[in-house]
């Protein structure tokens, strides 16, 4: 309305195009330019690569290709919901990501989709996006953080595994370092951690895992996704998912697809904080993990470090509603650390053994990480020393992790279940080991102030969900002084 002729002024839509050096700061994951075409990638049908930003405007499509020219799917999440297929338009190389939507700011992630392999944009195209509205905007992440891509200013743990798609002369090689779950564990694999320092107003994160958390500031944890609906009564509450689950599960961890991607835009606080942000448990092999911030990154203070747990069920979360509820993430956030946690749910020693030289090979690890082993309890008996060759065993453990790096290794005792599983023993033998080797690298953490101050999840055994929170301020405790 104007106010002084009191006449309605009507705006008309028009569309506007975006080109590559517009838009191209919202790439994030494995992407490769070749030949003034960039690429991106998608493995076993899910996608390791995504564009996010935020798009103003009602309606908007974007132009893709791949090496045959038979313009391959691609799928988008719009304004925090699952993503879906965009919608071809006719049978040429673009695809609507958007059609007659509020005249707004959208938050949209795009990645490829089945199949898209080999897919590109062309960096010299005038029109990747072509957006209409009254006045289109699209406002490209400024910072893309990906998992396995160890960029400088973030602290990253977790199982990678190095990838190359194909390499021909039309395409060349889209080189990737990417999330896996193999070797991490089990319920249903290893969480990764990517921790870093910003001012940002807010960051937008896409991951194939069925929940996320993010920690400020070593302190405060949000968890995203999934509602808690695990086998236990003691859960904490969770920001849901913005749409209903329904089809398939895994176990007690809640619903979720196998093979699906979900953006979450969370609103930060204002100023200057460290962010600990991990998933909850991620469904397949090679995993999308993305953060996208509408700032810089900035430096992390102190030296980049990593807290690493390998264990059995109870590092692995397996009575929780999901993995990212294990203490080890929060407690490493705690002191100022990335950590991950490597749990599988009835592992013993002599299987660990097994394990371990399979995981080191996806892990980094410096002389500034530290490892905490938690194994011991299954395979054992109740409140006996351990046996000869489980002491060798466990001896290995350590050796293998100095070798590997890491310039810490915590022996934890086994956790004080409900009497009369105390576990006495059992940890004397683990403290033995500890005390044997003589090395001021290796610490023996005793456990037995944890005895009757955390609550299972009925069983006697294993934590819940409140269990892990009781167990995170044990275990920040118990830490104090040894990290």
């Amino acid at each position: 309305m104007n106010p002084a002729t009191k006449q309605l002024i009507v705006t008309t839509p028009r569309t506007k195009l975006f080109s590559f050096d517009e838009i191209g700061s919202g790439f994030g994951g494995p992407t490769v330019i070749n030949s003034g075409k960039l690429y991106w990638l998608a493995l076993n049908g899910m996608a390791v690569s995504a564009w996010i930003g935020r798009i103003k405007g009602t309606s908007c499509s974007i132009k893709v290709r791949n090496a045959g020219d038979d313009y391959s799917s691609i799928m988008v999440s719009v304004d925090g919901k699952k993503a879906v297929s965009a919608i071809p338009y006719g049978s040429g190389d673009i695809h609507y990501l958007f059609k007659d939507l509020e005249d707004t700011l959208h938050t949209i992630v795009v990645m490829p989709g089945a199949g898209a392999y080999y897919q590109y944009f062309s960096i010299t195209d005038p029109a990747i996006f072509a957006v209409t509205g009254a006045s289109p905007e699209i406002i490209p992440a400024n910072t893309i953080i990906s998992a396995g891509d160890f960029q400088a200013n973030t602290v990253q743990s977790g199982f990678f595994e190095s990838y190359s798609q194909g390499g021909n002369t039309q395409t060349g090689t889209v080189p990737a370092t990417l999330l896996s779950r193999d070797y991490g564990g089990g319920n249903p694999g290893g969480c990764s951690t990517i921790c870093f320092k910003s001012d940002a107003s807010h960051m937008i994160i896409t991951s194939n895992s069925h929940c996320l958390f993010v920690c400020i500031d070593g302190t405060t944890t949000t968890r995203y996704g999934t509602e808690k609906t695990g086998d236990n009564t003691n859960n904490l509450g969770a920001t849901p998912l913005p749409f209903p689950l329904s089809g398939n599960t895994w176990d007690a961890q809640g619903p979720f697809f196998s093979n699906f991607s979900v953006s979450w835009t969370i609103a930060l606080p204002p100023g200057t904080h460290t962010y600990n942000v991990w998933t909850g448990g991620l469904p397949n092999s090679y995993n999308l993990f993305v953060i996208g911030l509408d700032k810089p990154l900035l430096t992390l203070p102190g030296t980049p470090k990593r807290l690493d747990q390998f264990g059995d069920s109870l590092t692995a979360g397996l009575a929780s509603t999901s993995m990212g509820e294990v203490e080890t993430m929060r407690v490493a956030a705690y002191y100022g650390y990335a950590g991950a946690t490597y749990g599988l749910s009835g592992e013993t020693i002599g299987q660990f053994a097994t394990r371990l030289p399979n995981l080191l090979n996806g892990i980094t690890a410096t002389a500034n990480d530290v490892a905490v082993i938690a194994q011991g309890r299954n395979g054992s008996s109740t409140d006996n020393p351990l046996s000869g060759g489980d002491i060798t065993a466990y001896t290995g453990f350590i050796t293998a992790l100095l070798a590997k790096g890491y310039g810490k290794v915590l022996c934890r005792g086994i956790i004080p279940e409900q009497s009369p599983n105390r576990w006495t023993a059992n940890n004397a033998s683990i403290a033995a080991i500890v005390s044997g080797l003589a090395d001021s690298r290796v610490v023996y953490v005793p456990v037995t102030s944890w005895a009757d101050q955390w609550v299972s999840c009925g069983d006697g055994t294993h934590p819940g969900d409140f269990g892990y929170t009781q167990w995170t301020a044990l275990a920040i405790a118990s830490y104090n002084g040894l990290i």
